[in-house]
């Protein structure tokens, strides 16, 4: 049986807004449209990858078809008689993430709604994804992991927000609930200045919270890529090596495990990242548990506090697919031919880069 994949970058967005009659913004549109092969890096030979544009699909994956599996791309209009055609049958479907607008794209393009999670999972699978979910996770990591740092708190109020900028000396780092990389993450370096009152006000408006936490120097980004089974168990799959700018992601190491453990050794010690590893298994595994199976990302950054080094062990928890996930899924199909994965935007249009040179 083969699977439907489905590249939906816009996906957090879609989670923010709630609802079935989402519009994504014009760089979701574009990131969709031209990167919308990359799950053929991780579907297997048979599988189905939906696409917006097939011959958009078809020349953006021709630089690295060898590096592919053999997918069928389909736009939407195409999926009922793409289906028609699988001998034995659609096993499920497999997006970026899972949304109430997707689900709703789906039907309308004619995949049965047995083949997705119903309003109800989706619902569940929006309130596992705010990002209070990480509050408790990190409290843990920090008591139970030596060398670690991070606190977060979620604030229902401007009053409470200035409040808690004015205990951490009017420096922090403020999130909407839901929001993707580089979007609903706003620094504050000297309390609540005028650039910061409509995000603060909007995000109390729109999401019913805010959260907040310190803001710490980074020296170096990285991240576990999980899958979880939705039935209390959750899998490591690897390291993720990253570079971000200005908040946003820029790039991932391609590279085997071995040596993404050895250059974030040279910052971490091993035994706190394994340590981290182990409470996160669980954790996400409880978390995850009768609500949602599928890969999950734990962002986690190496931070100089006072001239030392400590680890970050959980800045968000993704319960989506990552760009770490496809680094991994990369890495397995190229093996030693890149060592690093970008997505640059140019001439209007997104494209993957695959590069010799190391981050």
């Amino acid at each position: 049986m083969v699977k439907i994949h489905i590249f939906n970058p816009e996906h957090e967005l879609a989670l923010a807004f709630g609802k079935a009659n989402f519009t994504p913004p014009a760089a979701g549109r574009g990131m969709r449209r031209w990167l919308g092969f990359l799950p053929a890096f991780w579907a297997s030979d048979g599988d189905i990858v939906v696409v917006d544009n097939l011959q958009d699909a078809l020349n953006a994956a021709s630089e690295y078809r060898r590096y592919l599996a053999d997918v069928a791309f389909a736009e939407p209009k195409m999926l009922p008689a793409v289906m028609r055609e699988v001998a034995d049958g659609i096993k499920g479907v497999e997006p970026w993430g899972w949304n109430t607008a997707l689900r709703w794209q789906m039907i309308r393009a004619g995949v049965p709604e047995g083949l997705m999670p119903s309003e109800a999972q989706l619902n569940a699978i929006r309130l596992l994804s705010h990002r209070r979910s990480s509050i408790g996770v990190l409290a843990y990591l920090t008591e139970n992991v030596p060398g670690t740092v991070g606190e977060r708190a979620e604030l229902q109020t401007y009053d409470m927000v200035r409040q808690w900028l004015d205990n951490h000396s009017g420096v922090g780092v403020l999130k909407a609930p839901w929001s993707s990389s580089g979007r609903g993450v706003k620094f504050a370096l000297a309390g609540i200045d005028s650039s910061l009152v409509g995000f603060v006000h909007n995000t109390l408006l729109r999401q019913g919270g805010i959260i907040v936490e310190p803001y710490y120097e980074r020296s170096f980004d990285f991240a576990m890529e999980f899958v979880a089974d939705g039935k209390g168990n959750a899998e490591y799959m690897g390291l993720s090596a990253f570079d971000t700018k200005h908040g946003a992601y820029n790039g991932n190491m391609i590279a085997p495990e071995f040596d993404k453990w050895h250059i974030i050794n040279v910052l971490m010690p091993k035994d706190s990242l394994l340590r981290a590893k182990t409470i996160l298994k669980k954790r996400l595994g409880t978390l995850c548990r009768g609500v949602y199976s599928g890969p999950v990302g734990v962002d986690m950054m190496a931070v100089r506090v006072k001239d030392r080094l400590f680890l970050h062990p959980c800045v968000e928890i993704n319960f989506r697919r990552t760009m770490g996930h496809v680094a991994l899924s990369v890495a397995e199909r190229v093996k030693s031919s890149f060592s690093r994965m970008r997505i640059v935007y140019a001439n209007r249009q997104y494209k993957l880069v695959l590069e010799k040179d190391l981050l």
